[in-house]
């Protein structure tokens, strides 16, 4: 059985019961029409796919129970049937339960197997079987199962837990076997007949309504500092910054590796068109007039829709970045408080970024580009970015809005951002000529009530990045949100979502959190990360306080098996990158970047993206003096530090609170 996408983290099997649902009718509320005389009442109902397959749970103690029904099955493809999850929506990785006739032969019985996916194949079987199949068949078109589980297994290699808070991707699939048993459904390829959605469950529960297995070993020995007093760091993590002098001639040389990649899709500093700074010729773009606004379109109430789009003809290369420029109103402050992908072309565009435009640095540069040349769209093989506060991500069309906390919005506007740039990535492999976007980016949604608390985004990433070639597992340096970085900010915060970012090297994505020496859960683990699914990611609900002078990291693993040189840092999907992205509540004067730099211990705490690029110009001048200089500038000013890790007392117990033994009959 080949799957060919898909979440699953635990496939929900299916319920046969007398009563039939028809198939246009296959919604929620036929579907829970269907069970009214089930013993089990469902809280909660996911149509995975209209007119075609839905979901049913409950969650009761320790442990969740799913009905799952699919319609409108061929006979052919009736010889097993599946649900799962994944945190971003791929097989790779998945954690998946199938349900296919019995082992013993009898076309009268069904069994599950709990399996999971390392590639898009056959799913292997887990060690530990954690699905109970308390009933499932096969009537006419229709499949359907009903399964229990635990919320938190104690197979933490193979299992996905189900938490409170946390979304994953739901798969579901059905396709042909060649026998009864598992064994029986090798090659078994489902074709079309697959969907998938994302949900979080257990949040459409009542508060108490499950008991959530503890997440984090350590949970007994947290204690949350009051917001608005963060609590004191022990003296000794306070280690008073150093000169670039005081380190070693190696770590220098390491600095002197931050580069973009040789092959890359954008141009450097000493290639790019250079936007004229003068004073004579500020005054008479000045006079030139504002760009105009794009349309916006009132909803009532205060609330308004727009769009930011970039249009270009496509290029035949493999990797292009295209760049447009939109200018936002600044008649009052405004908060972004959903937005949704829109695509301009279905299959050359890869994704697309917003980055928001600083004030002091961008913004004059953007002016006068746009004054001279229009806003767009400029092709970075020759014009730099300029903009590069990272603010937004362009997800995959199927997926829903992305949409921020009721009491959160981003902000643009008065004393705030007032240009944005899309970025458009796109990926043509092939070389195919004549094609044009019609237009991609985001459609935002906002509002002039502003929201009590505005969204902050904190960046984590790797820019020192060599990978050898032809190695299955390379780990880059670790990079870490020092103590001393978090410790600025003013009060506990909370985090909202996240997103992890590699190109196609990507092999898997960890992180780790520590708390007062103590390590907490970690925000995330993707250990089989893959370039095609890249989304924002929820926290579970009992990880979302950040607290100053926490430490973050996150360390990136790369595969080059199939590489013959050097891949290194860079914007083309030949070169790699390693990102984690947060966004957070209340906004943090001051905070955006929040990394360290190779094995170097230079760490950044700002949200000055300039810093980077200025440090990047300083190695490639092959200079160390300069290089040197420019570091000290940097800490001179606070923005940049040289961090210490914190010694870790407590080790994170991953098993904590899971049970081992599936649910009974």
């Amino acid at each position: 059985m080949a799957w060919s996408s898909g979440p699953c983290c635990w496939i929900i099997a299916l319920l046969a019961m007398s009563c039939s649902v028809s198939v246009s009718a296959m919604n929620c509320a036929a579907l829970q029409t269907s069970l009214r005389l089930n013993k089990l009442p469902y809280q909660g109902c996911l149509v995975l796919k209209r007119g075609k397959a839905a979901m049913l749970w409950r969650a009761k103690g320790d442990a969740v129970y799913i009905h799952f029904r699919i319609m409108e099955t061929t006979k052919s493809q009736q010889g097993w049937f599946a649900l799962g999850m994944s945190t971003m929506g791929s097989m790779k990785g998945a954690d998946i339960a199938m349900v296919h006739k019995h082992e013993n032969g009898d076309p009268a019985r069904f069994q599950v197997t709990d399996c999971h996916a390392e590639v898009f194949a056959t799913p292997i079987k887990d060690a530990s079987q954690d699905w109970t199949l308390l009933s499932a068949a096969v009537k006419g078109s229709m499949m359907s199962a009903t399964l229990t589980r635990r919320l938190k297994p104690c197979d933490i290699d193979d299992d996905m837990e189900i938490r409170r808070g946390l979304g994953n991707f739901w798969i579901f699939a059905n396709g042909p076997a060649s026998g009864p048993g598992f064994a029986g459904l090798q090659g078994g390829f489902h074709g079309s007949d697959r969907g998938y959605m994302f949900k979080q469950i257990l949040d459409l529960l009542p508060a108490g309504g499950a008991r959530a297995a503890s997440v984090d070993g350590n949970a007994d020995q947290v204690i949350i500092a009051e917001a608005g007093k963060p609590a004191a760091l022990p003296q000794s993590q306070m280690q008073p910054p150093r000169r670039a002098a005081d380190l070693p001639a190696d770590k220098i040389a390491k600095l002197s590796e931050l580069r973009w990649g040789r092959s890359s899709g954008r141009c450097r500093s000493g290639e790019c068109y250079v936007i004229n700074s003068d004073s004579s010729r500020g005054a008479s773009v000045a006079g030139a007039g504002l760009a105009p606004l794009p349309k916006i379109v009132s909803l009532g109430d205060g609330k308004y829709y727009t769009d930011v789009l970039c249009s270009s003809d496509i290029p035949d290369a493999e990797t292009t970045y295209m760049t447009c420029y939109v200018r936002m109103p600044t008649d009052k402050r405004y908060h972004i408080t959903k937005y949704t992908t829109l695509y301009g072309h279905k299959t050359l565009v890869h994704h697309s970024l917003v980055y928001a435009c600083l004030r002091e640095n961008a913004q004059p540069q953007v002016e006068q580009l746009i004054a001279e040349s229009g806003r767009g769209p400029y092709n970075q093989n020759t014009y730099k970015q300029l903009c590069e506060a990272f603010y937004m991500i362009g997800t995959s069309p199927t997926l829903p809005d992305y949409e921020f906390p009721t009491i959160t919005g981003l902000p643009f506007g008065k004393d705030s951002y007032e240009y944005f740039s899309i970025e458009v990535h796109y990926n043509n492999p092939y070389g195919i000529q004549g094609e044009r976007d019609s237009g991609t980016g985001l459609r935002l949604y906002f509002t002039e009530r502003l929201r009590p608390n505005e969204i902050g985004i904190l960046t984590l990433g790797q820019f020192l990045l060599n990978i050898p070639p032809g190695t299955s597992e390379v780990r880059a340096n670790t990079s870490y949100c020092p103590t001393q970085c978090s410790a600025r900010f003013k009060q506990n915060i909370t985090l909202v979502a996240q997103a992890l970012h590699m190109h196609g090297l990507g092999k898997a994505i960890y992180t780790t959190r520590t708390r007062r020496n103590i390590a907490r859960a970690p925000l995330a683990t993707l250990s089989h990360f893959d370039y095609n699914f890249q989304t924002w990611i929820d926290l579970p609900d009992d990880q979302s306080v950040l607290e100053p002078g926490e430490e973050l990291s996150m360390t990136c693993v790369f595969d080059s098996s199939d590489r013959t040189s050097e891949t290194h840092w860079g914007f083309s999907t030949q070169e790699e990158m390693c990102f984690w992205w947060l966004y957070y509540y209340p906004a943090q004067d001051g905070m955006g970047l929040c990394l360290t730099l190779g094995d170097t211990e230079l760490a950044m705490c700002s949200a000055e993206v300039r810093d980077l690029t200025d440090l990047r110009d300083a190695s490639e001048s092959g200079n160390n003096q300069t290089l040197t200089d420019t570091v000290d500038r940097i800490i001179n000013s606070t923005r940049g530090l040289f961090g210490q890790r914190l010694k870790v007392d407590r080790p994170f117990n991953p098993k904590a609170g899971c049970v081992a033994q599936p649910p009974v009959r």
